[in-house]
């Protein structure tokens, strides 16, 4: 992890991270503060072992720390987003839909080492879920064992 130049403009932002302009080839994913410090290196694990699968991604770069705050530097990407293009032509939703499942399909394909399978991460939030009532607890692990 480095320390490293400033961002130049925020892109956009989400829930748990912003996104900046860092230089012509690349942009930096900025986590909120509130966020735990491990979710960059995770993050950025997950990212290499996707690009390393071959799956078509941008490459992920160091993590930084900026202002106490952890982000990792992405290759940028130029283009219009899915989203900007569906807004203009609704009519392509459906080839996006099956291009993203196509992707989340090749990404459950992978194996990072240390890292805990989908349906074990699903069975942990079950668990952990504080409003579901214990027969529904129940009734969703079962359904979950059910899956493939």
């Amino acid at each position: 992890m480095s320390q490293s130049n400033q961002p130049v403009a925020l892109i956009a932002q989400g829930r748990t991270a912003e996104v900046y302009d860092w230089d012509a080839g690349h942009i930096l994913k900025l986590y909120h503060a509130w966020c735990p410090p491990d979710w960059a290196e995770h993050e950025a694990r997950v990212a290499r072992a996707v690009v390393g699968a071959g799956i078509s991604v941008p490459a992920v770069g160091e993590v930084v720390e900026l202002g106490g705050r952890r982000g990792i530097i992405y290759e940028r990407v130029i283009g219009v987003s899915m989203l900007d293009d569906m807004r203009r032509c609704p009519w392509r939703l459906l080839s996006y839909a099956r291009t993203l499942a196509d992707l989340q399909a090749q990404f459950h394909q992978l194996s990072v080492p240390g890292l805990r399978s989908y349906r074990s991460s699903l069975e942990r939030s079950i668990r952990r879920a504080p409003h579901l009532s214990a027969a529904l607890r129940e009734q969703a692990l079962i359904l979950l064992e059910t899956l493939p």
